[in-house]
């Protein structure tokens, strides 16, 4: 998506957020970053994303925020079946994850590792690996940095590494990365899948617009995956 003079909605005030907020200013949207609860942004924060141009609202999160909205940018935290995302997905407003902007401003490739266990270890390992070929590398996600944030200010040499997860996962678009890793699937945040199906249906979403060019692992002792 060409973000340029689009009005966009950033739910979610913490990290993930926060990261998407300031990167969709650079590139020219009209940002407004809302979370229902009362609160207050770290000083350094918020005057950052301030000086951006981003409007913050706390504290309320009515319809009328969706008004003139060509797009949401959910943190990986919210349910899809809240309210306001019920009703922006009744309007038809585009709702992704900070994931899908991450692939949409990054320049250098994605690798990219979901599992239900020892993603944080593999994530951490992936990276040295790469360090080693002497080219930039930045890790985000669930680990380390706002993943767009950390997207956005890669060269086009470099090797972005994402650790993500099921949330972060259910709402891509075009996301693709080059590799992408399976490690495992056991029973977790049932509470917000509702089903294993559901799910094992968002991990997989990790691969499902690669093309032949791309890698792949999957772990063959696992009888999920």
């Amino acid at each position: 998506m060409e973000y340029g003079d689009k009005h966009i909605l950033v739910l979610g005030a913490g990290a993930s957020g926060i990261g998407a907020s300031w990167v969709l200013a650079q590139v020219g949207a009209h940002v407004v970053l809302n979370d229902y609860k009362p609160m207050t942004l770290p000083t350094a924060e918020e005057k950052r994303l301030v000086a951006a141009g981003v409007n913050i609202i706390t504290g309320r999160q009515d319809e009328s925020l969706l008004d003139g909205v060509d797009r949401i940018v959910i943190s990986p935290g919210i349910s899809l079946d809240i309210p306001i995302v019920k009703v922006a997905q009744a309007r038809g407003i585009d709702v992704v994850s900070e994931v899908e902007l991450a692939y949409e401003v990054s320049k250098s490739p994605i690798v990219a590792v979901t599992g239900t266990n020892g993603k944080t270890t593999t994530t951490t390992l992936l990276t040295k690996v790469l360090e080693g070929s002497g080219k930039p590398v930045h890790v985000g996600g669930n680990i380390g940095d706002s993943l767009s944030e950390v997207a956005y200010s890669m060269p086009a040499d470099g090797f972005l590494v994402a650790e993500l997860s099921s949330y972060q996962l259910e709402t891509i678009k075009h996301f693709r990365p080059i590799g992408a890793i399976m490690l495992n699937i056991t029973p977790d945040h049932l509470a917000r899948h509702k089903t294993m199906e559901n799910y094992i249906a968002a991990k997989e979403r990790i691969f499902e617009n690669q093309l032949s060019t791309d890698y792949l692992v999957l772990n063959i002792d696992d009888p999920v995956v």
